[in-house]
């Protein structure tokens, strides 16, 4: 599971190991994520909240009961747009912002098929996830 609230109710992303160079260098700065995730919508944040960056080192399932082990990035960030969109309406702007490494809406349907172990298809509704790094305090 990536995107959700965590401790204290502060929003949080969760991004794969792969991800973790591009959050540490700040490269990363939106994430595509299943569904409408604008408030009141499950998993729903809003422009301007506070959100934690974080990575996996093992995805959970939760059909398995299987938690989730977080490694030790916890970078913070405030959430600066959520554009709500089909998939397969996704831009070339908004994969490279999001994950470089993919350059179609199919690689990234096929992407979040592996993390969230469904098919998606173009007509599939997702939210790109815009944000950036606070300043560390």
């Amino acid at each position: 599971m990536v995107g959700k609230k965590g401790e204290g109710d502060m929003y949080e992303l969760w991004f794969r190991k792969p991800n973790a160079p591009h959050i540490m260098d700040r490269t990363l700065v939106a994430a595509i994520r299943p569904g409408d995730r604008r408030l009141p919508n499950l998993k729903g944040t809003a422009v301007g909240d506070a959100v934690r960056i974080r990575v996996l080192d093992k995805p959970g399932d939760d059909e398995a009961g299987l938690e989730p082990v977080l490694n030790g990035v916890n970078e913070s960030a405030i959430i600066t747009g959520l554009d709500v969109k089909r998939l397969g309406d996704l831009t070339a702007e908004d994969l490279a912002d999001c994950v470089p490494f993919y350059a179609t809406w199919q690689q990234m349907a096929h992407e979040m098929g592996l993390i969230y172990n469904q098919v998606f298809t173009g007509d599939d509704t997702v939210t790109v996830v815009r944000f950036r790094y606070q300043e560390a305090t």
